[in-house]
């Protein structure tokens, strides 16, 4: 099962390897790969995590889902062996 990652900075990492991120919506850069609810969550304040913890325990096969999303998304352009290509 896929952890959940809620470092901005690791967020494109974590996109790679499949695992769901929270973001919060102000940040620019990951916010633009992440799609609430599809790939990751975007918090609007610190205390949404809380309340996203609370709904991932209840509902822990959303990660799961997730994780199926991020496999489909073409992320080849942010992949670190291709940016060493150009």
């Amino acid at each position: 099962m896929p952890l959940l990652c809620f470092i901005d900075l690791n967020s494109l990492e974590a996109l790679l390897h499949g695992t769901p991120v929270a973001v919060f919506e102000d940040v620019g850069g990951a916010r633009s790969l992440v799609e609430h609810a599809q790939n990751g969550f975007i918090l609007q304040e610190v205390n949404d995590m809380k309340k996203l913890w609370l709904e991932l325990a209840e509902s822990p096969g959303k990660l799961f889902e997730q994780h199926t999303n991020i496999q489909k998304m073409d992320l080849s352009d942010y992949n670190p062996a291709n940016i060493r290509k150009n």
